[in-house]
């Protein structure tokens, strides 16, 4: 007797039905499915209560407002990730003297300022040195701090900070923003909060303040985004 596979012949064909149908509503549907991909460019409008009073890093301590606009400002040697671990900012990297008190920066040499000027461990030894006179506006407490610390210059790109005792949290202090010497030099040291300097601060961070807008007149402060950043990727990238 031969066995009857007409039930297995059906079985089978109706199986290979099922699967070219799967098939083309898979294919069919992923036709009909839309991907958006968010475009580059355009623009982020944000209200904040208060407004600046100086984009200047030295004096942002008690500004909440001035500390958020600044960190999208300027850099510092250091900067701290979501965990508050030390990472490479203008520095890339830094070494600690055996007793502590001396830490070596060597800075990065492919950052520019905002206008295209080369970033130097002058810049640096500027703007901290500023902290340390007696003209100090900002607070007390950083005066104090700089003015225990000798600020030495070794190289275009290499800066040295010798304590007079250890500092465990030093380091954090040099995540303070820097200031282009080339631009501030000129302007004296109590004169910091009122010069005209901080309406159009220039920084080496992702995003630069728009000098075509007066946003003390305006109410409105317009960020563009900076092209020469030193961070890989895209500025919204960075901390």
């Amino acid at each position: 007797m031969k066995p009857d596979i007409r039930w297995q012949l059906l079985l089978a064909a109706t199986g290979f039905i099922l699967v070219l149908g799967l098939f083309s509503y898979q294919v069919q549907s992923a036709a009909l499915c839309t991907v958006t991909v968010p475009a580059s460019g355009g623009f982020l409008s944000a209200g904040i209560v208060g407004r600046p009073v100086t984009l200047n890093p030295l004096l942002d301590d008690t500004y909440p407002v001035d500390r958020q606009l600044v960190d999208l400002i300027y850099d510092g040697l250091v900067r701290f990730d979501e965990s508050g671990q030390p990472q490479p900012a203008l520095a890339e990297s830094w070494s600690f003297s055996e007793d502590g008190l001396t830490i070596r920066f060597t800075l990065r040499d492919d950052i520019q300022w905002q206008d295209g000027e080369p970033v130097t461990a002058d810049d640096v030894a500027f703007t901290y040195g500023l902290m340390q006179q007696d003209a100090f506006p900002g607070l007390q407490s950083l005066k104090q701090l700089w003015q225990s610390v000798t600020i030495t210059v070794i190289d275009d790109q290499t800066i040295e900070f010798t304590l007079q005792q250890p500092y465990s949290p030093f380091l954090e202090a040099t995540s303070r923003g820097i200031l282009p010497a080339h631009l501030w030099a000129d302007v004296p040291v109590a004169q910091l909060a009122t010069s005209s300097l901080n309406r159009t601060p220039v920084g080496t961070g992702p995003f630069a303040v728009d000098g075509a807008q007066n946003w003390e007149q305006t109410g409105v402060l317009r960020l563009l985004p900076n092209p020469t950043y030193w961070h890989e990727g895209n500025p919204t990238e960075r901390r």
